[in-house]
């Protein structure tokens, strides 16, 4: 049986893991290792409320002046910063593919040729590593990644691997790499394989910026629970690619401190997007203007700080499962094009302020639409209505506007507009 000191020291722990989860969910970095007295300073740090969200220095990323300097660049390098910690963990753990192996520059005086496809690891030691660490105890190391042979460069980067001290039934909460930067410049990568809900969160990482062009086709997962992300560049499309359609699945979700522009990113003409941005509690920028393909799920759901500008083309998108789901500060237009649209359903909810809504091109296939606790007045609805499909010798189509503001003060008339093309109205 635990002593009552032993429960104390558990429930002290305890206590600061979920201040320390509290404060980064507001978009405060937290470091592993910081002292309880210094985490004022962090919730002095926390974003605060302004133009319908929060807007932590209008959202644009301010480089720690504690830090050292940013590396300046040449073709075929990949620098990362990794912050050494006194109680740990101190581990990493990533693979690149070059032909010809590369070399990587862990920071600590330890160099090390690695073949292509295969892991590099390393484990700093804290007490040894002869940096003088900052107010809050860390010290600074770039590592740098660079092919063996000059004429080789990277095609692959692959962070779903663990370091070899951790087996796989390691809690991959606990898997969190301490790199706080990105910057690279590898004009031949077609790969990166980034973390999943199964492999390493980079819960540190502030900024990512790629230098250069790529050859990607798949973005699927980047900065996962990126938590403390900030700031993303990358600053040309992929010329060398032959997709015509990128995958964005997961791209940025759980990212709840990102509030930076998107125009750093040049986004390809067409995109699947589930779950983009998926709980991106702080975002209040701008989307994309890429055009939404296929089967795409879970897009601008839980964006509570959002009320800009929508640019998606959602043209091309075949399904809406769980799309446009609690913008609960949003206070414009949506415009949906469903000229695509295989759904039979639409579901819409926790829009609160919304105060207009067209869906154009309505297929008639669509035959179920669900629109609740709405801003939308009488005048706004009649404009929905006569979006709908024309139904008259088909089965009847079911909205429901339950709870929204002008629900109450229709007319017949406009009714009329929805019920004489076969829709039932419910919530009237």
């Amino acid at each position: 049986m635990a002593t009552i000191a032993d429960k104390l020291v558990y429930m002290n722990e305890t206590k600061l893991d979920y201040h320390r989860e509290a404060i980064i969910d507001m978009g405060s970095p937290v470091p592993m290792d910081t002292p309880h007295r210094k985490y004022a300073d962090k919730i002095r740090a926390i974003p605060q409320e302004g133009d319908g969200g929060i807007t932590p220095g209008d959202g644009e990323w301010v480089r720690p002046s504690d830090r050292p300097t940013a590396p300046t660049l040449n073709e075929e390098e990949i620098y990362m910063l990794f912050g050494v910690q006194s109680t740990g963990p101190n581990d990493y753990a990533i693979t690149l593919t070059a032909s010809g192996g590369y070399t990587v520059d862990w920071g600590d005086g330890t160099v090390e040729d690695i073949a292509s496809a295969i892991k590099c690891e390393h484990m700093y030691d804290y007490s040894t590593l002869a940096v003088t660490p900052n107010d809050i105890g860390i010290k600074w190391v770039w590592i740098k990644f660079t092919p063996t042979l000059a004429t080789s460069y990277f095609t692959v980067i692959n962070h779903k691997v663990r370091h070899s001290l951790r087996p796989a039934s390691s809690s991959n909460s606990l898997i969190v790499p301490q790199v706080y930067e990105i910057y690279l410049n590898a004009p031949n990568v077609t790969t990166w394989a980034w973390t999943s809900a199964t492999y390493e969160r980079f819960y540190a990482l502030e900024i990512f910026d790629w230098q250069g062009t790529n050859k990607l086709s798949t973005c699927s997962y980047w900065f996962y629970y990126c938590k403390s992300l900030r700031k993303v560049r990358m600053d040309a499309s992929s010329p060398g690619s032959t997709a015509t359609v990128k995958i964005l699945t997961n791209f940025m979700n759980n990212n709840t401190a990102f509030n930076s522009t998107l125009d750093n990113i040049i986004f390809p003409e067409i995109c699947t997007a589930s779950s983009f941005l998926q709980n991106a509690s702080a975002f209040n920028k701008p989307t994309p203007n890429f055009i939404v393909s296929g089967s795409t799920s879970s897009l601008m759901n839980a964006w509570t700080a959002f009320n800009s500008t929508i640019n998606f083309d959602f043209s091309a998108m075949s399904a809406s499962s769980s799309n446009f789901t609690n913008l609960t500060a949003f206070t414009g237009e949506l415009v949906i094009n469903c000229l695509a649209l295989t759904a039979t359903s639409l579901t819409l909810s926790q829009i609160y302020a919304m105060t207009g809504l067209r869906l154009l091109n309505m297929p008639s296939t669509l035959a179920t639409i669900s629109l609740t606790y709405t801003a939308l007045g009488a005048t706004e609805l009649a404009i929905l209505f006569e979006d709908l499909y024309d139904r008259t010798g088909l089965s009847s189509g079911a909205i429901t506007i339950t709870g929204s503001a002008g629900a109450a003060q229709l007319t017949t008339e406009q009714q009329e507009i929805a019920t004489n093309k076969n829709w039932v109205i419910t919530g009237v």
